[in-house]
């Protein structure tokens, strides 16, 4: 099986060369059949993402723990195949991205082991969900130079009560409203401009990646300063900067935004018609 992703939602793009509109702009004179319209291109837009990330995972495997009342463990011993040949440095046990939250590690055979493409060490990992509902990680060995050597995929289910949400009062968690000129990186996610905030995605740790559409980048709340950051894209409008820092390189109206259990983070780059992958492990962007 593949990694599962979160996927929340996505939008469509303006059309052609035209001058980014308002956010009040982007909605008016559009007839109940054009909204439908946006509708399913939204819907295709998420379900095309979806199979295309399913089917670029597949190969890498993935470790079911099946289900886990929250606050108890459970152990499982996970055979991670080299996809590259190296020495590993670095055994990081992540969910979805994070280090010592719901996957931590046990013993194993993976530091330090000399592994040849297709070569398998294994690894103990522990899940104790410490929330209920899927909880996903990964096994990623890096070498010294933190090129990812194998990444073991890992999934289970958190069992315990579900929070109820009660009637109270709406709190804005990002964004300006009705501004959207000005990006503002490095203040409160409150104080900065969004520009037709299309998707959003959480991972383990609480931070949130908003697809800004209309700035061409795609966002990154911090869960514990709640400060805004670029996590990818320059700005500009293009296709450019394949193998380099994904915060140098260029998006075109980004739609989509999803997580995999190793924190890789996957955008819908709608306006080149191409999916654009960046690593974790090293925040180069493809």
């Amino acid at each position: 099986m593949c990694p599962t992703l979160s996927i929340l939602s996505a939008s469509d793009r303006p059309q052609g060369n035209e001058k980014s509109p308002s956010p009040s702009q982007m909605g008016r004179g559009k007839s109940t059949e054009s909204r439908k319209a946006d509708t399913n291109r939204i819907g295709r837009t998420v379900l095309n993402l979806a199979v295309t990330l399913f089917a670029a995972s597949g190969a890498f495997g993935q470790t079911q723990f099946g289900p886990v009342a929250v606050g108890t463990s459970t152990s499982q011993t996970v055979t991670v195949t080299a996809q590259a040949a190296g020495t590993v440095a670095t055994v990081q046990v992540l969910t979805m991205g994070n280090q010592n939250l719901d996957y931590t590690a046990g013993s194993g055979n993976c530091a330090s082991a000399t592994l040849a493409v297709n070569g398998q060490c294994s690894q103990t990992v522990n899940l104790t969900p410490a929330f209920p509902g899927r909880r996903l990680g990964a096994v990623v060995l890096l070498d010294n130079s933190n090129k990812v050597l194998g990444t073991a995929y890992l999934q289970g289910t958190g069992l315990g009560g579900l929070p109820v949400l009660l009637p109270g009062n709406e709190v804005p968690y990002a964004g300006i409203y009705w501004e959207w000129q000005v990006v503002n990186d490095g203040q409160p996610a409150t104080a900065a401009d969004l520009n037709l905030p299309s998707s959003v995605a959480l991972d383990a740790a609480g931070n949130l990646y908003i697809a800004d559409s209309l700035h061409n980048r795609i966002r990154k709340v911090d869960a514990a300063t709640h400060l805004i950051s670029t996590a990818a894209g320059n700005g500009n409008s293009g296709v450019v900067g394949d193998g380099s820092l994904a915060v140098n390189a260029s998006l075109s109206a980004p739609s989509g935004v999803a997580l995999d259990g190793a924190g890789n983070l996957y955008i819908a780059d709608t306006g080149n018609n191409v999916i654009r992958e960046v690593s974790a492990a090293t925040g180069i962007i493809s």
